[in-house]
């Protein structure tokens, strides 16, 4: 779970994580690696956009979530 009082932190957190993909980009030499680094990225991307619409869904359709059946399966 996310903290309240840590969103705070985040544009902090996100500013330090762009120079630090910048400065990994720059060491690497070769156009491949570069391109792994790119995918992989973009891959990281894709998984969170995916995690944060099936949140919202979950959210949206709070009122058809059997909890029994969850609690049930988690066990």
């Amino acid at each position: 779970m996310i903290v309240r009082n840590d969103l705070l932190l985040l544009p902090f957190l996100a500013v330090t994580c762009a120079r630090g993909v910048s400065l990994l980009y720059s060491k690497i030499q070769r156009r491949y690696f570069r391109a792994v680094l790119i995918g992989v990225l973009c891959a990281l991307l894709l998984g969170n956009m995916v995690h944060q619409f099936s949140t919202a869904y979950t959210v949206k359709n709070k009122d058809k979530i059997n909890y029994t059946q969850t609690v049930v399966n988690y066990l």
